[in-house]
């Protein structure tokens, strides 16, 4: 969901017209090209043996990776279950990239170039932050103890950095900035990261044996997702008193307006097609209600 259709949604919309089956394929590619790399030897590259910077091959081709439950990473549910789990940020972190290579990188480079970059810097950084014995582990005896939360490091850190190397590399689009290159679509690229479920999928980081760092997860990402768009805040609606005419005059489907981080809630006034709503009144069931809001 993050990466197909997600991301290839969020980058099909920002890229021009003529690219967009282009970016989207790049995603789904990799989805497949990290999938078989993961099975062969990326989990046991990083999840496997106690190196301090890369893991080694005791679960290459997924030796010994089955039913029971490992240790040192998920003790309560079973080790193929955590493999695959950690495999959507495996598939991801790589396709974060095509981002700033889109429109300048053909198909063959950059499934070679992913392919090298996977092997040589996700699986190694992966390792030294959630492996065990890892150089920058905080919980599995890491020498310099790095706190990563919702893949930080492992993930953002790493795509960030190697993408604006890339962009830096290969240059302007050709043609940039003298002819308009405007978005293909940015109803896709506003409304396709909404249904990744990157805030509801951390969270099931509690289940893999560190329950507090879990619960920080969920505070973190819900706390940084609140501030980036509009959230409504129920307990500081500005309420009047309650209408004369409840059940009578309220029509559903009516939108809302004003700025709901601010708490304010404006309903649209009479004689903009919705008459009998006021400033302040509050919906429930198509009823007002003081007191009560359903969203």
């Amino acid at each position: 969901m993050m990466t197909g259709p997600g991301l290839a949604l969020f980058y099909g919309g920002l890229v021009r017209r003529k690219n967009t089956l282009a970016i989207m394929m790049q995603s789904f590619a990799l989805m497949a090209l990290i999938t078989v790399m993961w099975a062969l030897v990326g989990y046991s590259l990083c999840f496997g043996g106690n190196g301090p910077v890369i893991g080694g091959f005791e679960h290459a081709f997924l030796r010994g990776v089955g039913a029971e439950p490992n240790p040192d990473y998920a003790g309560t549910i079973p080790q193929m279950t955590f493999m695959v789990y950690q495999l959507m940020f495996a598939i991801i972190t790589p396709a974060l990239i095509t981002g700033a290579t889109a429109e300048r990188m053909k198909f063959s480079g950059t499934v070679l170039f992913l392919t090298l970059w996977f092997l040589v810097v996700y699986a190694p950084l992966a390792h030294m932050v959630w492996g065990k014995g890892g150089l920058l582990n905080a919980s599995l005896g890491g020498k310099f103890p790095t706190l990563d939360f919702a893949g930080g490091t492992v993930v953002h850190i790493s795509s960030g950095v190697s993408a604006l190397v890339c962009a830096l590399y290969l240059g302007k689009r050709t043609g940039y900035p003298k002819q308009p290159m405007p978005p293909h679509s940015l109803v896709l690229s506003l409304s396709a990261p909404a249904c990744c479920g990157w805030d509801g999928l951390d969270q099931r980081r509690q289940r893999t044996g560190v329950e507090f760092a879990g619960h920080q997860r969920l505070c973190g990402d819900t706390l940084c997702s609140g501030r980036g768009g509009a959230k409504l805040e129920c307990g500081g609606v500005d309420q009047e008193r309650p209408g004369q005419r409840a059940g009578r005059d309220f029509r559903r489907g009516c939108g809302t307006r004003g700025d709901y981080s601010s708490g304010r809630i404006r309903w649209p006034h009479a004689g903009a097609g919705n008459r009998y709503y006021r400033r302040g009144a509050v919906l429930l069931d198509g009823n007002e209600s003081e007191g009560h809001l359903r969203v």
